[in-house]
């Protein structure tokens, strides 16, 4: 089970865009995972939809489903130094209406995985009745890079494996590509600096077309897709 604190770990979403409040459980290959949304009279969407008669937006309902499934794709070998971003819905249904006081029981199970992309079957329940169902498409993207420069890389690396924050480091040469937030550049800065490490660059690494084609087809282009039981 996740807590809102390692929701928050492994998603990208904070207020108000969050919409999951507990993972209940995940699969170790991300095959599957559930997830629970409280609804309250609190949430801002409820302001303007609708004034006095609060139903929950059926694309907020999709999105908590997503994020769930991003959950579990997060899971997989194929997801180290990547974020899990919806990339398309099909076929849902919605039964009723979702109102504060309502408890979201959102359930998603991995049918078919290509390249980075992953296709999910997805319920909402409350109380056990499912108010929505439908597919979402979920797809494995390459985080910002940070490109570091300096005097000595490997020195550099050695110091940088031990860090927590830093997801993934790959190395081009005297260039560090690092897999991190980019808030902690300053600290990043700092920590070289104490290690008597100059930085001669340090910027956010654009990517490539090539690189987003590659996230939205698979590398091999040929495959029919892996069906998962």
């Amino acid at each position: 089970m996740l807590g809102i604190e390692a929701i928050q770990s492994v998603l990208p979403h904070r207020y108000p865009f969050l919409l999951v409040d507990r993972i209940l459980e995940v699969a170790e290959d991300g095959s599957r995972a559930v997830g629970l949304k409280n609804v309250t009279i609190n949430e801002p969407f409820f302001q303007g939809h609708f004034p006095g008669y609060p139903i929950m937006p059926g694309v907020l309902i999709i999105e908590a489903l997503a994020q769930t499934g991003g959950a579990a794709l997060l899971r997989r070998a194929e997801a180290a130094g990547k974020l899990a971003v919806l990339a398309g819905v099909d076929g849902f249904r919605f039964r009723r209406p979702v109102v504060p006081g309502d408890t979201l029981r959102l359930e998603v199970t991995l049918t078919r995985f290509r390249g980075s992309v992953g296709k999910l079957q997805g319920r909402a329940l409350v109380d056990g009745q499912v108010v929505a169902e439908g597919e979402v498409e979920g797809l494995l993207a390459q985080r910002t890079r940070t490109a570091l420069r300096v005097d000595n890389a490997s020195r550099a690396e050695q110091v940088l494996r031990s860090v927590g924050w830093i997801e993934q480091i790959e190395r081009e040469g005297d260039l560090l590509l690092l897999t991190m937030p980019p808030e902690h550049q300053f600290e990043l800065s700092v920590l070289l600096h104490a290690h008597g490490i100059a930085i001669g660059e340090l910027r956010a690494q654009s990517r490539t077309l090539e690189e987003v084609f590659l996230d939205v087809t698979g590398t091999d282009a040929g495959s029919d897709g892996q069906e998962v039981a």
